[in-house]
């Protein structure tokens, strides 16, 4: 792996399958957000945090 002075980190190799799996044990109403999940640049951090948002307004909605 190689990492450029200021660059952008990447992820390794099965990194979205690792973060599924996590997301699927959660218990209901919790839900991850932020870099180390979905994405490293603002607009990726954003949706993350709208999209986790989502999922536990839709949770509590259901109480």
């Amino acid at each position: 792996m190689q990492r450029w002075e200021n660059g952008l980190p990447q992820y390794r190799t099965g990194h979205l399958e690792r973060i599924a799996a996590v997301r699927a044990g959660l218990p209901p109403g919790l839900a991850l957000a932020g870099a180390a999940y979905d994405g490293v640049g603002i607009p990726a951090c954003i949706s993350s945090g709208e999209a986790a948002a989502d999922e536990v307004c839709k949770y509590l909605e259901c109480l």
